[in-house]
């Protein structure tokens, strides 16, 4: 043998002790089939339902509206195909004596679906209403849930509430190319391929916490953050230190006077990304709405640059702290150029876990309050076309859960960049804030953007 074989051979003995088969790169399987610790965003939403479980803020409802031949049985049928080939759509959640979470994988845990019929109105949206506020008993039930609802012959209303623990912006994207494959072959007559995307989510989760922390990204956060900056003077109808429940509401929006298109023409004409242009006008109107000039923004980074990771369920985010001062930058350009090296510096140093900070820096465990900002935005840039299915008309939306979002964030801004529109969401902790303030700030925000886009701001 001579010195490239015994290399080569070296290797392979190598990668399978790490658990990687020869030829194959990136994230191992797990040491254990059943059963994995969680990964940080993971841990950080069971924090959150370990403590307060009744509540519902991180539960996601989707609603769809759909026209034509509608398949339930090979809708059913597709739903569960899609959960056996997502471990993480069939785990709970549990916790070891000493108190550690850990995930368990089972081999069959089917969502619950729930067939009826009811007419649309005031009866459908209850049942949308009380179907988005049911908990999750992440240790007794499986992430998903599902109804179906006849409300004509070829009228329906497919509705989906799922957990944050297993969602992040890119899942939809993957769950509705699956959902359409497995529908597709059920209503062919034949069974869907046996796909079984690797690595798997429990694999992510045990690869991740194995890795060391860099220490260069602890210490950039902790010099970011510490001392805190000011805390954000939002227009509170009380005192914003004394502690209110999840209770939220939601104000949507359509921006009347621009589009996408005039939105990415002036992020290339400034060589940036629609979302600088975007949080560089809304931290304008929170300078000028809440006061001073120092304020963070927390937003979220999406990390599934591995591979493999793009193509399954589950929450990869991280939420990240921008902290602006715009004390003396008067003019938009120097306000995107502080916003641009911003988020250069912060979504650089993307991977020290949330769960971490708050608990070094706060002695948070993620479950309260979020301690490095009170507002967030979540800016989602392209158009996510949702489920598909043939010979069906689909037409999605995500319905308010009646609760804070990223639990207890008193202000939450979601932006979805459609080819038909820019379409905002705010929700807001209805303790905290008035309606009519949230809808005054997003007034303003408007304003803003159009000033801005059209050029009447220097």
């Amino acid at each position: 043998m001579d010195l490239a074989e015994r290399r080569k051979a070296l290797l392979a003995k190598k990668l399978r002790a790490t658990g990687i088969a020869e030829g194959e790169a990136g994230i191992p399987h797990r040491s254990r089939p059943d059963r994995a610790p969680l990964s940080y965003a993971q841990q950080h939403a069971w924090a959150h339902q370990h403590a307060a479980p009744d509540s519902a803020a991180n539960n996601l409802c989707l609603s769809m509206r759909a026209e034509g031949p509608l398949d339930l049985d090979a809708l059913r049928g597709a739903f569960e195909e899609v959960v056996h080939r997502h471990e993480v759509l069939r785990t709970t959640y549990h916790a070891d004596p000493e108190g550690t979470p850990y995930q368990r994988i089972h081999e069959e845990l089917p969502p619950p679906v729930t067939v009826l019929d009811l007419p649309e109105g005031a009866r459908l949206r209850e049942l949308i209403r009380d179907a988005a506020a049911e908990p999750f008993d992440l240790a007794a039930e499986g992430p998903l849930r599902l109804w179906f609802v006849r409300h004509e012959p070829r009228v329906y209303t497919i509705l989906l509430v799922i957990q944050h623990i297993v969602w992040d912006g890119m899942t939809l994207a993957v769950l509705s190319a699956d959902l359409r494959e497995c529908y597709t072959e059920l209503c062919s007559g034949t069974l869907p391929p046996q796909h079984f995307p690797r690595p798997q989510y429990a694999d992510y989760a045990e690869w991740q916490r194995s890795a060391e922390l860099s220490g260069v990204e602890r210490e950039y956060w902790h010099a970011r953050l510490e001392p805190p900056a000011p805390a954000l003077a939002l227009p509170y109808r009380g005192d914003a230190a004394e502690p209110a429940d999840e209770a939220g509401a939601r104000v949507d929006r359509r921006l009347a006077r621009i589009g996408g298109a005039e939105l990415r023409t002036l992020a290339g004409r400034h060589a940036t990304t629609p979302f600088a242009v975007f949080l560089a006008c809304y931290a304008e109107v929170l300078h000028r709405y809440c006061g001073g000039p120092e304020f963070t923004i927390g937003t979220l980074a999406v990390d599934r640059e591995e591979p493999g990771l793009g193509a399954l369920a589950g929450n990869f985010a991280n939420p990240i702290t921008l902290r602006l001062d715009l004390t003396g930058r008067t003019g938009f350009a120097e306000r995107l150029g502080l916003v641009q090296a911003e988020c250069g510096a912060a979504f650089t140093r993307r991977g020290y876990p949330y769960p971490e900070l708050a608990r070094e820096l706060a002695g948070e465990d993620g479950s309260g309050r979020v301690p490095f900002f009170d507002t967030l935005v979540v800016f989602v840039a392209t158009d996510i076309e949702g489920p598909q299915l043939p010979g069906v008309s689909l037409d999605w939306r995500r319905e308010d859960t009646g609760a804070a979002q990223f639990p207890l964030v008193p202000l939450g801004v979601e932006v979805f960049v459609r080819a038909e529109g820019i379409d905002v969401q705010l929700t807001y902790q209805t303790g905290l804030l008035e309606r009519a303030a949230v809808v005054e700030l997003l007034d303003e925000l408007e304003a803003e953007l159009c000033a801005t886009v059209s050029g009447r701001v220097a």
